[in-house]
Formats: C-alpha cells, structure tokens, sequence
C-alpha cells in the first residue's frame, strides 16, 4: 500500500530484501512509486533490481504505458529517479556504475538491440528532417545521445558535464571529417539542442571554456584542421545559442580561432599594400573578414545592450551587411578602441595570442588600416613590442598618412621599451621634418588647450590622462627629474636620507635612499656604494635575525664575483623574503632591479611599476634613461604568465629558478598551516621580541613596535591570535571606519562609523581575543573618518601613491581604506584596566604592520571564485587561483606597500611568506576549499579550520567582506552608480 509504506518506518533491509524478492514487474512498479514519497536511498536498490529484472522477464517490455521509458524501453531514466539518485549518492564511480548498468540495459536481448535503437533514432531524424535528407550512422548516433539527455534534463543541474561533451565532441570532429555534415549538424543543433544548451552553458561553458579550448574533460578537439568549416560550423553552432551573452560567443570565437591558426597555412610575411592583389594573394583574409562579420552578428543579435553603444559609436548598423574585409577589420578594431572597458573585461586574452595577433595584423597592414593595428597591438594596457614595429616599419614603407601622433594616441596606456619610444620618435622625424623635442612639447601644448576648452567632464579626463603621458614621455627622454615628490620620499623612510652621484655613459645620476628605522638591535642600511657597484635594497630576507649578516654576505658575493650577468643573477637567485632591489654596475652601465616572486615591495620606474616576474638586466643609453635587455624569470609559472600577458614580448627571457618543493605534513593541514603562519610572523616580528623584556622594565604600559590592520574577520583576526603566540610586546590592531553619507540637505548628518561592519566584528573578534589570553597585553585603535578627512588626504596623499595602479573606483577605495588604517590614529581601547580609557586622540608608535593580504587569493575567499566553481568547475578554480598569485603584484602589493610606506611604517604579508605560498600551492584544492558549503563556510576552509583550532569561534564563521565596504568606504561618497573599475570621477574632490 503506498500510503502505508510512505508512512512507515520501514528499514533500509527490510525493503532491500523485498525488492530482492521481487519477480513481478507490477509489483515491483508498485513498491517503486510508492516509495517516491520516501525519497530514500531505497530508489536505487530498486531501479537496480528493476534493471535486472527486465534482462530475465519479458514483462518488462509490455510496461511501457506505467513507465516514462526513454530509448529502447529503458526504465532507469525515468526524472524523479534519476535526480534522487544524485542527492543521495556523491560518489563519481558510483555514477559511472549507474552509467555502465543503463547502457548494458539497453543492449541486452530482452531490450531493443542497438541496431534497433539506431534504427528509432533514424525514424524520430527523418520526421524532422524529412525522407530526402541522407542520415549517417554518426548522426544516428548524436541524435541518439540527445535523447538519452532530453529525458533527462534535469541533469544539468547535477553532472551533466559526464554526457554533454561526448556529444559535442561528436558534432565537432564530424563537421571536419565531412564538409558535407555541417548543415546537418547546425539544424541537428537547432531542433534538438536548443532546450537545455542554455542550462549547460551557464552552468559549466564546458566545450569552450575561456582558457583554453580543449576541454578537461571528455572532450577532444580536432588536431589537423585546415579549412575554415570547423570556425564557420562552431560559429553558426554559436548563432543557435541566441540566449548567450555577447561575450561568451566572442570568446568561443577567439578560441576556435586561436587553435585554428595554429594548424592554418602559415601567412607570408610580406606585404602588398594595394588591397585588391593581397586579397587576391590571400583569399585567407577574405575567409577571416567573413567569419568576424557572423561572429558580430551572433554578438549584436545576443548582446544587445552592449551592441547598442558599439552600433552608436562605430556605424555598425549600417556596416554590419558589407562583406568587404576592410570595412569589417576596421568595425573590429573600432569597436575595440571606443568600448576598451568593454572588450578588457570580457574578451578572452586569447585573442592576443601571437598567432591570432599576426594573422590580424597582416590583414591591417595589407588594407592600410596602420592606426587599428596599433589599437590592437595592445590589450589591457600591454603593448606587444615586435609587432608594434613592424606595424612602423610598415607604414613608413608604404609612405602611409599614418603619423606619429596617432599612435601616441593609441599607446597612452603602457609604454616602458625604449626600444619602440625611439621608433616613434624616428618615424616621428620622418613624416613631419621637426625635432623630438619639439614633437612632444606640441602634442602637450595642443592636449593643454585642448582639456581647457572641453566641456564634458569624461573628454576632459582623456586629454588630461594623454597629456600626462606625454608628459612622462617628455621627462623620459629629456631628463632625470622623477615623478614623486621629495616629500613623499621622506614620508617613506623618515629614519635617515643617504644620497650619492655616479656617471654612466657620459651621463650623470643620482641615487637616494630614505630609511625607516626599525628598532632593531642592529640598524640595517638600505643603501651601499661598494667600488664598482652600487646597491639600493628594500626588503628584508626570510631569516629576519640574520639579516645583517646576509645583507654584508650579499655585499661581499657581489663585489668578489667576476661582474657577468651569470655571476650577479646567480647571487640573487639565493634570496628568499619580501624585497626590492635596484643594483648599478658602474663599470659596464648595466643595471639590474627586480622584485621578489610574489611582489610585497614596490618598485617603478617614472609611472610604471616594475612587474615581479624576476630580475631584469638594462643598459643605461646616451640619451638618459636604460633599455632592457633581458628578463630572467623566477619560475616557469612566471616565465609563463609574463608571455601570456607581458607588454614587451621583444625582451630576451630565461627562467632564473624553479620553485622550492615544501615537503610538509599533507595529512594534517590544519596544523601544518598553523605552524607555518606562526613561523612567517616570527620572521617578520621576532627581533622586537628580543627587547620586550628590555622594554618592560622601563614601561608599565610598553609602547607598542608591532600593528595589525584590523576588521575583526577571519585573516586579520588569525594574523593577531598567532602574533600574540610570537611576541611579549603589547600588539596594537588597528581598525578603520568611515562616516556614512546620508545626503542630508540641510545639516550633513552621518551615521556613526561605530555601526560600520567592520567596527561590529572588530570588537566581538577583540572580546575573542581578550577571553583567549586575559594576559595579553592589546591596543585597539579605532580610527573614524570623517568625508572632508577624506578627501583631504586623497588629493593631498593618497592620489600621488597610487600611482602607477589605475585611479579606478576599487583602487582608489582599497588605497584610502588602507592609508587610514595604516595610520594607526583614532580613539584607544586597551585590553588592561590601567590604560583601559585613553585621553584625547591616540597614535601608534608601530614600526611594522601585518596584514591578511594573500588569503583570498589563496584559498578563494573572493566570490568571484566561487561563480567560477559554480560555472566552470574546481580545475578552472585551480587555475584561477594560480593565476591570481602570478597577478597579485600588480594589482595589490605594490600600491600597498607605498601607501603603508607613507606612515614611516613596513608592511608585512604573513600569508605570502614563501614556505607558506609553496605549501598551499603543494595542497590539492579540496583540502584548501569546500565551496559545495554555503557561503561563510566554504570558502577558505582550511583557514577556517586554523582559526576554530585557535579558539577563535567568531571569526571562523565570518563570510568574506571586502575591506572598501566593511569600513563602509565604498559609501562614504556618492559612488554607488559607478564600477570598481570605472575611473573615479573628477568631482570625488
């Protein structure tokens, strides 16, 4: 009776041994639906026993009108069913074994055979398709596995990713193998594919993925293909899928493209400037143009928001029909100079690939387009340097009307190589017979006149933006003056000054050094002028007692090698910690400088920040400044990442170093990153333990050597309980928070920064802190920010440290919440009675601030992490998480360290410690992260997992809170209409 069994408690044997015993169908059917109120491990059992029966009872077949049959009568797909199995059982093989049962089902005697199940498809084919149309068995076979899925569509929702992939794979490779399969194909997907294309691409985007094109799993892209039907069938594949974004069709288009010109006919490499014989020549141009102009159209016809803006800008509309590859190359590269927010964003990297840039480039050059091609030789402010001048060379040979300006004016985001400066300039010279200098005096006169008299805030932001790229152009070549102030030098190391003289190449320099004096038992100089050398250091070494003694060593290995460029790296190949260093080989006017691996100090040149992909190796030139000449990386993995993304391919490179391999406790990570943490902070605070007894003898309240920027969450809360296991010293956390901007009209009325997130957990992580060690000597320092604080310190100090980071929204939010907090001013709560209640406005005295940067990146505490897991899977998590290690320095490390730099303080990242990094990287990520959890659970598991075996209940269920809107920065200002990565508006001040 199936309300009594559903009623029942009946046990998991008790039904097991029924179904067992089970031989009729009926009977069998009956204990099946009634226990689909059960919704129990039970299903399974008796599908199983289901299954077995229908390959000894013929019954079985004469159900079909019970049973919701898919192919060939096979009960085992039926939707309720097949989604309980999924909630209640996780393990994969236990999914294949469910796979391998249906499919011997099916094949079994009692059952159609496959030919007859081949047969079914091929007559539901030619009800679509009609008699005329010629089937293969390959065909047959796709529609085959459409219906397995289309009875079971649900299972997107689960693993859908097991049975997608074969089918796609098939479509694939046949369109290749068969030019004559295309169409078939295409309607194939039309009819069939198109109820639940939708629900696979949003959920895993698994056959083109935006890394790289072959997939991870099942799937095989075609290895010889050299026609363009595999492009036009994946495209017109694409054109089906109408409700996918814009973007991700532009991306499956670049990936196709990039694989396809891998194995393409290769393109000769010279030019023929009259547009009729290239084509010609190269009806291969004539094939691209085709393919852009279908990919566009799948773009507008799916993305249509963003198309609108592209159509107003570039004349799409009435262009969009025009087969003429002239008019189509310039409508792509149009599209991507006016809407570069739009293709930075979300167009595949991929695009940039060295093949994919030569194939494109050729067509610019072969129809005249000089400007667009310089448009394109960039992406995300990287300039690939070779082609670049190619594209010069190029023009100057075709006396094109291109003139240098123009592509000045294209280039104004990323510019370092000397190298394709002075091409410039060359061509400069060439096409409008007057000097360098005065070139570039003009250009910034005209964009000075040019920002007085705009009208619209946004043109007056791009000519000011251009003019100070001149700007820098013009003192690049022209003199040794530097973009910062000698004040904010000062502010830096606010210790001691060393400054010295030296001549290279007939040209005279200077080096300055500011130190910050840290109270250490030995004070460390930063600045050495050792013979032929000259050294400016800035940093420290994983053994930070010992620093000294390794930074005389260094000195000493330095000055007794024989001077090559093998000598000097083989030197600092050894170093292991947090630095920057900038050596000058006098003797031969070489220069070396670099960054560790990871990035945690800044280091620029004029308005770039030098990226931490190794040790780079330049000449100082007659006309003032240096060229590289080479880079040497630290790694493979960065070797790897700077040729993906790097802004100057034209550098010799070489990998420096591999990576250490940690060996550690992989079966108890918990501990294992406890210890390692603790050891990382020991490093970076060890010595001032040395004087806390000195100290306390002298203090009855000890001033404070050691801060730790503070929001009560997980990281930082971490970061402060193992800080107190390392040092005696009182420790200070330093909390920020801003005014809230109600936008009152009469009377400005804020909300108290008390209610601030961050103030809220700071002090319940505080209470924690308190109850774990009643002892513990602890400074909380809450600092409140009111607006016109605010926007006093972003003009007058904040600003000028940004730089060179983008002066988006997210950098500008992140760096005044930082400098606010590094501060370390604001009220004082002390955690013993005798100073519980401080007077008037409290500073810290701290020398070194420690900080969480490093553990979101890590360990994906970001919810872009989690979309990604959602979407594409834990491999593509993984390589996400890689990639952010190999980016961080770019995008965090270095503004971080000028704006704590500010304060006379350093900087410390105990999470980006080296032994640390290795060992997380080492870690396979479901031992690191769980994000099948809820949010506040999943996400930086393991830490998580560190903080409760610390005591730390609070902040071990904290979700992640991004520091700008937890001190409630991102709301300080009316900034609630813009983007992290629109540029902050000029009227913030």
């Amino acid at each position: 009776d199936a309300a009594f069994i559903s009623n029942s408690s009946l046990s998991y044997d008790f039904l097991a041994a029924v179904s067992e015993n089970i031989n009729c169908a009926p009977s069998l059917l009956l204990l099946f639906r009634a226990l689909e109120y059960r919704r129990d491990k039970m299903h399974f059992e008796v599908a199983k026993a289901f299954l077995s029966l229908s390959e000894r009872n013929q019954q079985v077949t004469d159900m079909k009108q019970d049973v919701s049959f898919c192919v060939g009568g096979v009960p085992f797909w039926r939707r309720n069913l097949f989604r309980w199995i999924y909630e209640m059982i996780e393990e994969e093989k236990t999914i294949h074994a469910i796979i391998d049962a249906v499919t011997a089902a099916s094949t079994s005697r009692q059952v159609p055979s496959k030919d007859l199940l081949l047969q079914q498809c091929k007559s539901i084919l030619l009800d679509d398709f009609g008699p005329e149309r010629i089937i293969s068995d390959d065909l047959v076979a796709c529609a085959a596995c459409y219906l397995l899925i289309r009875e079971s569509q649900f299972i997107s929702e689960y693993k859908g990713r097991l049975f997608v992939p074969s089918l796609i794979s098939q479509l694939l490779n046949l369109s290749t193998e068969k030019p004559n399969f295309t169409k078939s194909a295409c309607s194939l997907c039309s009819n069939f594919l198109q109820p639940w294309l939708k629900s696979i691409w949003d959920k895993s985007l698994l056959y083109f993925p935006n890394i790289s094109f072959s997939p991870p799993i099942g799937m095989s892209c075609p290895q010889s293909v050299s026609n363009m039907g595999f492009l036009t069938f994946t495209i017109k594949l694409l054109s089906f899928s109408n409700f996918v974004e814009g973007h991700a069709v532009l991306d499956s288009l670049i990936n196709c493209l990039t694989t396809f010109l891998k194995n393409a006919r290769k393109i000769e490499p010279t030019v023929d400037y009259n547009t009729t014989k290239a084509l010609k020549k190269k009806p291969f141009l004539q094939e691209v143009a085709e393919i852009l102009q279908i990919a566009l159209t799948c773009v507008l016809e799916s993305d249509r928001n963003n198309a609108k803006y592209l159509m107003n800008q570039v004349h799409l509309q009435s262009r969009i029909q025009s087969n003429n590859p002239r008019l189509l190359m310039s409508l792509i590269l149009q599209a991507a100079a006016t809407e570069s927010n739009y293709f930075s964003q979300r167009v595949s990297p991929s695009l940039f690939t060295p093949q994919t840039l030569e194939v494109l480039i050729f067509g610019c050059q072969s129809m005249g387009y000089f400007g667009e091609a310089v448009v394109l030789c960039q992406f995300e402010g990287r300039i690939h340097i070779p082609i670049g001048l190619r594209i010069l060379e190029s023009a100057v040979k075709a006396s094109s009307t291109f003139n240098a300006y123009d592509s000045l004016e294209s280039m104004t985001v990323f510019l370092w190589d000397l190298q394709l400066l002075e091409a410039l300039c060359k061509f400069q010279q060439c096409n409008q017979a007057f000097s360098r200098k005065n070139s570039f005096l003009r250009c910034i006169n005209q964009l000075e006149v040019n920002a007085a008299n705009a009208k619209k805030s946004h043109k007056m932001a791009i000519w000011k933006r251009q003019r100070e790229f001149l700007r820098y152009l013009s003192l690049k070549l022209f003199s040794n003056r530097c973009s910062f102030s000698e004040a904010a030098f000062k502010r830096r190391g606010p210790g001691a000054t060393i400054r010295t003289d030296l001549c290279m190449n007939g040209i005279d320099y200077s080096a300055e050094c500011n130190i910050i004096h840290l109270p250490m038992l030995v004070i460390q100089n930063n600045f050495f002028d050792f013979g032929d050398y000259v050294l400016l250091w800035d940093g420290d070494f994983s053994h930070y007692d010992n620093s000294a003694y390794y930074i005389v060593q260094l000195m000493s290995d330095i000055s007794h090698c024989d001077g090559s460029t093998g000598a000097i790296l083989n030197i600092f190949r050894q170093l292991r910690g947090a630095f920057a260093f900038i050596l000058i080989q006098k003797f031969n006017n070489r220069i070396y400088f670099g960054r560790d691996k990871v990035g945690q100090r800044s280091l620029i040149d004029g308005l770039v920040e030098i990226p931490a992909s190794g040790i780079y190796v330049a000449t100082a030139i007659p006309s003032g400044g240096f060229c590289i000449e080479s880079c040497h990386f630290w790694s493979d993995s960065h070797k790897q990442f700077w040729i993906d993304h790097s802004f100057n391919q034209g550098i010799k490179y070489d990998v420096l170093c591999h990576p250490l391999k940690l060996i550690c406790d992989h079966n108890d990570p918990i501990s294992t990153m406890k210890t390692l943490l603790q050891q990382a902070i020991a490093k970076q605070v060890g010595p001032l333990s040395q004087l806390s007894i000195q100290l306390s003898d002298f203090y009855s309240c000890p001033p404070a050597q050691i801060g730790v920027l503070f929001s009560g969450g997980l990281d930082s809360t971490v970061i402060a309980a193992l800080t107190d296991r390392v040092l005696t010293l009182v420790i200070e956390i330093m909390c920020c928070t801003f005014s809230k901007n109600n936008n009152s009209t009469s009377d400005q009325l804020y909300a108290s920064p008390d209610d601030a997130p961050d103030r809220q957990t700071a002090l319940s992580s505080f209470e924690d802190l308190r109850r774990r060690n009643p002892n513990r000597h602890w400074h909380l320092i809450l600092a409140d920010v009111t607006i016109r604080e605010l926007k006093n310190a972003r003009r007058d100090r904040v600003r000028a440290l940004l730089k060179p980071a983008p002066e988006t929204v997210l950098n500008d939010s992140l760096s005044i919440a930082f400098w606010f907090a590094a501060r370390g001013k604001g009220r004082l709560i002390c955690s013993r009675k005798i100073c519980n209640e401080s007077r008037g406005e409290y500073t810290s005295s701290a020398k070194v601030i420690l900080t969480g940067t490093g553990a979101d990146e890590q360990l994906a505490g970001y919810s872009r992490h989690r979309k990604i897991f959602e979407r594409h899977g834990a491999e593509a998590l993984q390589s996400e998480l890689s990639l952010e290690m190999l980016g961080i320095s770019e995008r965090n490390l270095g503004r971080d360290d000028r704006i704590v730099s500010d304060h006379g303080r350093q900087a410390a990242h105990p999470f980006l410690d080296e032994d640390v990094t290795d060992y997380l990287a080492s870690l396979s990520l479901e031992k690191k992260v769980d994000l099948n959890l809820p949010r506040g659970e999943g996400e930086k598991l393991l830490l998580r997992n560190v903080a409760a075996s610390l005591d730390l209940l609070i902040a071990s269920r904290l979700p992640k809170r991004a520091f700008q809107f937890g001190s409630r920065m991102a709301k300080t200002e009316s900034l609630h209409k813009v983007t992290g990565a629109d540029s902050v508006p000029l009227d913030v001040d």
